[in-house]
């Protein structure tokens, strides 16, 4: 038999979908509320791919949640929390209050079934003036997930709040257990939807650039990548970001930036600027989608010779193939080598757009750009190559427009000759 979570709620209607607004104790929202399967953020950076069909929010700040806990305790009698906004696959049965069910129906001048009240509620709503307030009955199994299956009801907004009052309950602070939290349900269908109304929604905290890039659905060259790095079919897997080919692997984080330090080379964002860079010369999705969104096998031609070009590049320039599943010297190459900079996977990119605006073969490019020296410092001195486009004469990288530029021209310019030779 199924149980329920029987409150009171305002509902009315926002556009074509339908809000339940209501109030939940503390207690109970510890109790049901589920914070989105997100990982703490972890120092290494290092997460699967496999990972990405859960992700529906940003990774818990551990730091955050601890100051919102902070905030509450210290001011128990007058803290401000927003609404916590909660997606919702399945609407809810609701029973009437106000107006009542014979208010309702003489409003209405018919008589309304329970069945009308479900299908037709937001035609009804608009005759009875925006908005009624009723006893909502929210399946408790709503909340639950499995191992093969998600919550019918995931947090939008208020991760952090959640997992703040579902640590305090857990920790024993029983005089919080009946304060109240305002929330806010949504009704949407769709769960590429609900990803792309997380996105829209928060404004509290930064989401990572990758996330959101992951998560918004309707990006043609987010969506790209997604092909590129094998996220539901391998077609255009490039095989160097297969992290279950130990030979191969190279280090990819797909849900957070690559510092220094870390023990990946490329990230969503950068991978995705590189397929912007290397297509339509620009990081734009809009102008992506103007030459690819309409044409579906000009789409599938760009993804197998991104995969063809990169997986080159990584099997033949340096460090690329040094690394052979090896992540452990990832940090030191990066100190050593351009080409593991965001300046030099850049250079990479845009490199393949200026060769195939003049017919040369990108393999043929590539063999090229195995011959350069990538290293930063060359007998002690920095990279003379490089120094004045991406290097400056203190070996220090940059990524400006300006020098990337000057970078990309200079290799062109290598290019040419070798090509011109041939």
């Amino acid at each position: 038999m199924t149980e329920y979570l029987s409150l009171i709620s305002t509902v009315y209607a926002q556009g074509d979908r339908v809000v339940y607004n209501l109030s939940m104790p503390f207690d109970m929202v510890a109790s049901y509320i589920q914070p989105t399967e997100a990982r703490e953020e972890l120092e290494d950076g290092n997460i699967s791919v496999n990972y990405l069909s859960d992700i529906e929010n940003r990774f818990r700040k551990k730091g955050h949640v601890q100051a919102i806990k902070e905030y509450i305790l210290e001011n128990k009698h007058n803290f401000i929390l927003p609404n916590v906004t909660l997606l919702t696959e399945k609407a809810f049965k609701i029973k009437p209050l106000r107006p009542t069910w014979d208010e309702l129906n003489e409003i209405c001048g018919e008589q309304i079934s329970e069945v009308q009240l479900q299908d037709s509620l937001i035609s009804i709503l608009e005759r009875v003036g925006g908005s009624i307030c009723v006893e909502v009955l929210i399946p408790i199994d709503y909340f639950e997930k499995t191992r093969h299956s998600k919550a019918i009801i995931t947090i939008g907004d208020g991760n952090h709040r959640v997992q703040a009052i579902k640590e305090l309950i857990q920790e024993g602070y029983i005089d919080l257990a009946h304060m109240n939290i305002g929330i806010s349900i949504f009704v949407e269908r769709f769960e590429m939807e609900r990803k792309k109304i997380f996105v829209l929604l928060n404004s509290s905290l930064p989401v990572q650039p990758s996330v959101k890039s992951f998560l918004m659905v309707d990006d043609l060259l987010s969506n790209a990548v997604k092909e590129l790095i094998g996220f539901e079919n391998t077609r255009f897997l490039i095989k160097q970001l297969n992290e279950r080919d130990d030979r191969k692997y190279i280090g990819f984080e797909p849900l957070d930036s690559v510092s220094t330090n870390s023990k990946n080379i490329l990230s969503f964002n950068i991978l995705k600027n590189m397929v912007g860079f290397m297509t339509v010369n620009s990081t734009n999705h809009n102008i992506f989608a103007k030459k690819f969104g309409d044409n579906n096998e000009a789409y599938r031609n760009m993804l197998h010779e991104c995969r063809v070009y990169l997986e080159a590049v990584f099997d033949v320039v340096l460090p690329y193939q040094l690394v052979q599943g090896n992540l452990e010297n990832i940090p030191d190459f990066k100190k050593e080598y351009i080409s593991l900079s965001g300046a030099g996977l850049y250079l990479i990119a845009h490199v393949a757009y200026e060769a195939k605006q003049k017919g040369y073969d990108l393999l043929q490019v590539v063999q090229l750009l195995a011959t350069l020296d990538w290293k930063r410092v060359n007998n002690g001195q920095p990279n003379p190559f490089f120094v004045g486009s991406v290097l400056n004469d203190k070996g220090t990288v940059s990524n400006t427009r300006t020098a990337l530029k000057a970078g990309v021209d200079k290799i062109m310019e290598y290019v040419d000759g070798q090509m011109a030779a041939r």
